[in-house]
C-alpha cells in the first residue's frame, strides 16, 4: 500500500500488506495497554516526517549498494519504525514497526 504525497519533491512512502497488518496489530496492542493516542500520533509524525525528509530522519543501520537504498530506524515513542529509502526513485519503504514497552510512572 502507499501512502500517497501531494508535493513533487516529497517522497512516496509504500509498505507490504504484511507490513500494514502487522502495525495494525501494534495499534491495537497499543491501545488495549492504554497507549493508542500516543501510538497514533507517533505514527502520523513519522509518516510525515518519512515523505518530507526521511534521509536525516533518525539513525542509518546500512546501506545496500546494488540497489542504492540506505535501511533507517527512527523512534517516536511508543513506535519504533525501520524504513528503506531510495534517493534516486523518492520512494521510502517501511520495513518493520515494533512498539516499546509502557514506561512506569
Amino acid at each position: 500500500m502507499s501512502f500517497a504525497s501531494n508535493g513533487s519533491d516529497r517522497f512516496r512512502v509504500d509498505s507490504s500488506a504484511a507490513v500494514l497488518r502487522e502495525l495494525d496489530r501494534l495499534q491495537r496492542r497499543a491501545t488495549h495497554r492504554g497507549q493508542g493516542k500516543s501510538f497514533k500520533a507517533a505514527f502520523r509524525r513519522i509518516l510525515r516526517a518519512l515523505r518530507d525528509r526521511p534521509l536525516t530522519l533518525g539513525e542509518p543501520l546500512y546501506y545496500l549498494k546494488t540497489m542504492h537504498v540506505e535501511v533507517r530506524a527512527v523512534l517516536v515513542a511508543p513506535l519504533l519504525i525501520e524504513f528503506a529509502v531510495s534517493r534516486e526513485h523518492q520512494i521510502v519503504w517501511i520495513k518493520t514497526g515494533k512498539l516499546l514497552g509502557k514506561r512506569n510512572p
